[in-house]
């Protein structure tokens, strides 16, 4: 059966496959049910003004960001999915869309960021910039994107979706051994010398799965 969603958001509860939700309408909260990770919002973010669905995290890139600390569900070592609209209004080098990492200025082995690099792509990484996958694909500022991030972890493979295509595939990935100790996720802003620089622009619809998803909204709106 159908049922009407009336909080502008792309997604109803997705029970206990949801690690976490974000849909910025006029708060930060989870609004995953069966976990709950509580974010703070730094440096003059807010989420008063329009987003993709509703309202979204404008962030200024300059210190403006968002971060919680993990529950216990965010096990990188498994199956995942990690997906979001974002609006830049700068694409520049090391402006991190998301993190997860534990807070110490080092991204280390099991942690994780997706950001802008040199050359105007979307890249993820983990253990620093040693281990990076990257697309051919290039961003535009005042535009919006839906991207997508997936984790095979039989295969130690990631994915990595734009407006519901799928533009990196099957790309080998440092095994994740474990889940990273006192792990914060961190929207905006990055844990590692070279992907530090606070994302500009809106961000909307954060979301977290805990298995590989194959399709996704993307592009529909």
């Amino acid at each position: 059966d159908f049922s009407i969603n009336s909080d502008k958001g792309r997604y109803t509860d997705m029970g206990s496959d949801c690690i976490a939700y974000f849909k910025f309408n006029g708060n930060a909260n989870d609004a995953c049910t069966s976990d709950s990770i509580s974010l703070s919002l730094n440096g003059g973010s807010d989420t008063s003004s329009a987003g993709k669905m509703g309202n979204g995290l404008t962030l200024n890139g300059v210190n403006g960001y968002a971060q919680g600390n993990d529950d216990g569900s965010l096990d990188i070592s498994t199956d995942w999915s990690i997906e979001a609209w974002i609006k830049p209004s700068q694409v520049s080098t090391g402006r991190v869309i998301l993190a997860l990492a534990d807070g110490d200025g080092n991204e280390e082995n099991n942690e994780l960021s997706i950001h802008f690099n040199s050359a105007d792509q979307l890249q993820v990484c983990s253990g620093g910039e040693l281990i990076c996958a990257a697309t051919s694909d290039t961003f535009n500022t005042d535009t919006w994107y839906h991207i997508a991030v997936t984790h095979d972890d039989s295969d130690n493979e990631i994915d990595i979706y734009i407006d519901n295509k799928r533009v990196v595939t099957d790309n080998g990935f440092p095994e994740f051994t474990s889940a990273v100790s006192n792990a914060d996720l961190i929207i905006g802003k990055g844990d590692d010398g070279s992907a530090t620089e606070f994302f500009s622009g809106v961000i909307d619809e954060v979301r977290i799965l805990d298995y590989q998803s194959m399709a996704f909204a993307g592009g529909l709106m």
